[in-house]
């Protein structure tokens, strides 16, 4: 929707406003105008929708924050009030709701502590004890989401305290776990400062103890949601140049990324597996597959774009087909159905504002809450969105295309890699990233040259995409 349909967009967001209006929170999971449960990963979208139940924390605050930094200028003619879209934000990010297992977030011990605590007496609040580790890395990113409608709002002193408040993904981090020779690891912590020790292992694919409590159990301790500390330890999709660093530097984070998917960690099938890939604004889609969706490509981050590339193939013909077993588990309200959309797009939205029903062609990622979108490989040879309210349309056209290089290992000498990207006959900066404002804002062509030259393709040439810790993000569009 971001791309195409700002109109539908701006209805749901005014949605979740109206739900502010009238309840003082927006609203999280709820399915036939009733409030369901708040889960437990970064789940920032189906619920958000108001269609699900899977989401952990106050996750509209990503879809609307996207809203304000993509469209901030026809806010006005689109019906949306940003001041009161930022008091909705500024409600579900400083005021502890009464019972947080429905709306909103336990923010108080949140500010408190600089994280979530195990195990914490919290007298004035009501909700399920469990995904410590996990509701801290939502919280954190949700609250990035609010620093950048600061930012765009002028409110700088909200700025600086959302800023620092979304670098508190950086509290669960313990630097002394270990787990299959990789070290540092996000982890459940105490009131008092000392981590609450979680293999990373347990909640995985590879856990053998299949009675383990991993989901809303009450007594699931092992402080995440669904899934292990092996995935959700890659989760800061905001600032992960400072992950990269945390890891042990950007052949340590390479490393590792390939030691996650070939050692059978990811699960495609499973809902926090799917934000490890990169997530795309879709209308009845999960952010809380963020996770699974921004992993594939995470070697962006680390300078090594072509190896994004081999990735995003191999999970997408690894566990997606055309026949009645062709998706990996359960397509949760088409939340699977969209993530394979976006691979094969390679757009990485956070809050699902692409239609669900878009044409598997893109190749690009964008990023929550920001206007940056990470480049990709396309799946097919030309594509063009149309965006029915700015009256423009971006064509993409891809040089070099080679039908071999769809498939799950890209035949040598097959044209497969970016050697370039040029817009609207401007070289781009960088052949890994470029901005809504630049492109689809505007319209006009974006012409994306493959080459089969993969160590040659396998650099960004300028700058990486944005990271808080590296001075990303430092002005708004």
């Amino acid at each position: 929707m971001a791309l195409h349909s700002p109109v539908e967009y701006a209805q749901i967001v005014d949605s979740y406003i109206d739900g502010w209006r009238k309840n003082g929170w927006m609203p999280e999971c709820r399915a036939n105008n009733l409030p369901g449960w708040t889960q437990g990963g970064p789940y920032l979208i189906t619920c958000a929708e108001t269609i699900s139940e899977r989401c952990s924390g106050s996750s509209g605050d990503i879809i609307v924050s996207h809203f304000a930094v993509n469209y901030h200028n026809e806010a006005q003619r689109l019906g949306i009030d940003l001041d009161e879209l930022y008091s909705a934000l500024l409600t579900d990010g400083d005021l502890n709701p009464p019972e947080w297992n429905i709306e909103g977030r336990q923010v108080n011990v949140y500010k408190q502590f600089g994280y979530v605590p195990f195990g914490v007496l919290d007298v004035s609040s009501t909700g399920r004890q469990t995904r410590e580790g996990s509701r801290t890395l939502e919280y954190a990113f949700e609250d990035f989401g609010i620093r950048q409608v600061a930012q765009l709002l002028g409110k700088t002193d909200d700025m600086e305290r959302y800023t620092n408040r979304s670098l508190f993904y950086r509290n669960v981090w313990d630097p002394s776990v270990e787990s299959d020779g990789f070290k540092g690891f996000m982890q459940k912590r105490f009131s008092n400062g000392s981590f609450a020790f979680t293999d990373p292992v347990d909640c995985s694919p590879n856990d053998k103890n299949s009675s383990r409590a991993c989901s809303l159990q009450s007594n699931n301790i092992v402080g995440f949601y669904e899934s292990s500390s092996w995935e959700y330890s890659w989760f800061a999709p905001h600032d992960t140049a400072h992950l990269i660093d945390l890891m042990g530097g950007n052949d340590t984070f390479v490393k590792r990324l390939e030691h996650f998917f070939n050692s059978g960690y990811y699960l495609a099938g499973n809902e926090p597996s799917f934000q490890v890939s990169t997530i795309p604004l879709v209308s009845g889609i999960h952010l809380e597959h963020s996770i699974a969706m921004q992993t594939p490509i995470g070697y962006h981050y680390a300078n090594h774009p072509a190896l994004s590339v081999d990735r995003v193939r191999d999970v997408v013909f690894k566990n997606f087909d055309i026949t009645a077993a062709g998706l990996p588990g359960n397509d949760d309200q088409a939340a699977m159905a969209s993530l394979l959309t976006f691979h094969l797009l390679g757009l990485y939205p956070g809050d699902y504002t692409i239609s669900k029903f878009v044409r598997p062609s893109y190749s690009l990622l964008l990023v929550p809450s920001t206007t940056e979108f990470l480049v990709l490989s396309p799946f097919v040879p030309k594509y063009t969105i149309h965006n029915s309210f700015l009256n423009v349309s971006t064509t993409i056209t891809t040089l070099n295309y080679d039908a071999e290089s769809v498939q799950r290992t890209i035949p040598s000498g097959t044209a497969a890699y970016v050697q370039n990207i040029t817009i609207n006959g401007m070289p781009a900066a960088s052949r890994c990233h470029f901005d809504f404002y630049d492109t689809f804002r505007v319209g006009g062509d974006i012409v994306i040259t493959l080459t089969a030259d993969k160590a040659a393709a396998d650099d960004c040439l300028s700058d990486l995409p944005a990271s808080l810790s590296t001075g990303g993000f430092s002005q708004a569009r």
